[in-house]
């Protein structure tokens, strides 16, 4: 039997999940020039039909950009096809582009990452070139706990668990970030919208795909509402991990970001791990890349380390004691902007 989690939960409708997280936020305003991230599948499609809806309540300017990482040959061509045809039919501005997924110099080894980096680079491009101020991507309440479950699984630390942020300082923003993937489907069947199936989110090989097939059955045959539980959670963290990088950042070298050796012996534990994720982040080092383990051995190199010695990190990056100081820096050869 699932154990009780308190006071049975009314679930709003899909429509008043994405206002509620619209209007708590700020995700969208009058006049903003906005740019929807749309694959073709269901969840980007939803976004994409109630933004539209959206406009006749805040007016705003809304153009479409979709990526085609060609991954799935014919399927991938279709699925672009599908965008064209959807922005036309709304008459809204396209940008599409093709994905070039060959693997270079400092960047990560897997495809699913570095489609992920090519798919970001493209929207910031896309966005710029469209003076838009704002990109939306189709993430819902069911991607935010599997990426905190995946995330909690790599000891990425309380800023994992603080999940995707409904808006960033770049201009990201998840409108369904509170809608659950099962109601944005029945919606999209009881609206008669076409969207596009993706097989590769069935495909085994991915831990995405493995922690929703395995873990998330398992955890909602014995809990209430286990994914909704989970990313309430990481609303009530963000805020906290926002306080914790405030205090922690003051502790980095103003000039360089880098880390002073003698933090080590003067900080509390938890700031100073804190700390050094911000300083990998500053130079380029996605924070979230690094493990744990990785921050220990960067804690210990503070500590103990002799000038001049270093660590080697993921993403071809490397920590070196230097002049007093902990810094983060690209190994030689290698090249690109991972993760950014």
């Amino acid at each position: 039997m699932p154990l009780p989690s308190g006071r049975a939960r009314v679930r709003p409708t899909v429509e008043e999940a994405f206002l509620e997280a619209v209007g708590r936020h700020g995700l969208v305003r009058t006049g903003d020039r906005l740019l929807a991230a749309v694959s073709g599948g269901g969840d980007s499609v939803l976004m994409l039909h109630l933004l539209l809806g959206h406009r006749a309540r805040c007016p705003f300017s809304l153009l479409v950009a979709h990526m085609n990482h060609g991954l799935r040959g014919e399927e991938s061509d279709a699925d672009e096809a599908f965008v064209r045809d959807l922005a036309a039919r709304h008459a809204l501005p396209l940008t599409c582009a093709r994905a070039d997924l060959t693997r270079r110099a400092g960047e990560p080894s897997s495809i699913e990452e570095r489609a992920r980096k090519a798919r970001h680079d493209f929207l910031r491009r896309a966005a710029g070139a469209s003076e838009c101020n704002r990109i939306a991507l189709g993430h819902t309440l069911d991607d935010q706990a599997e990426t905190i479950l995946m995330w909690l699984l790599r000891g990425a630390g309380r800023g994992g668990l603080s999940g995707m942020e409904p808006m960033t300082r770049e201009g990201l923003v998840r409108p369904l970030i509170g809608v659950r993937r099962e109601e944005a489907r029945r919606y999209l069947r009881d609206q008669q919208i076409t969207f596009r199936d993706d097989a590769t989110n069935e495909d085994p090989s991915r831990m995405r795909n493995r922690i929703r097939a395995r873990l998330v059955p398992l955890l909602e045959a014995e809990f209430d509402d286990p994914m909704e539980t989970i990313a309430g959670e990481a609303t009530l963290l963000a805020a906290e991990d926002s306080y914790l990088d405030e205090r922690a950042r003051d502790l980095l070298d103003p000039a360089t970001s880098a880390l002073p050796s003698g933090l080590a012996a003067s900080s509390p534990p938890a700031l100073l791990r804190r700390a050094v994720r911000l300083a990998a982040e500053a130079a380029g080092l996605p924070s979230r890349s690094l493990h744990r383990d990785h921050v220990e051995e960067i804690v210990r190199l503070m500590k103990e380390g002799a000038e001049g010695k270093g660590l080697s990190l993921p993403g071809e990056f490397s920590a070196e004691r230097r002049d007093g100081k902990v810094v983060f820096s690209r190994r030689p050869g290698s090249a690109g902007n991972e993760g950014r």
